[in-house]
């Protein structure tokens, strides 16, 4: 199911990238009022702080090594692992001496 539903999204992202643009530049000749004024109109700026600069920003961050909570994280997933063996332990010691008491 997971793969399907990442299939539709890849290519909706496809399939719709066309139509956004076309939608764009639609949008933009309707605007107009003579072809002469769409060459005389700046080109837009590119976006900035989109999705993709934020990704890169933190890319760039992880990269570099300054998240620090990599370690943290680890150690705490090793305690949290230390404190599943104590409980398994705990409980494996609990169910022996129920079946013990049971079998006397």
């Amino acid at each position: 199911m997971l793969l399907q539903l990442a299939d539709n999204r890849r290519y909706q992202k496809v399939l719709m990238r066309p139509l956004f643009v076309l939608d764009a530049m639609m949008s933009l000749l309707e605007g107009l009022q003579s072809a002469r004024q769409l060459m005389t109109l700046p080109c837009p700026p590119n976006p900035e702080g989109g999705a993709r600069h934020r990704w890169k920003a933190l890319k760039m961050e992880s990269l570099s090594g300054g998240g620090g909570d990599g370690d943290s994280a680890a150690a705490s997933a090793g305690e949290d692992t230390t404190d599943t063996h104590q409980e398994t332990h705990t409980h494996t010691a609990d169910r022996t001496a129920a079946q013990q008491e049971a079998a006397v």
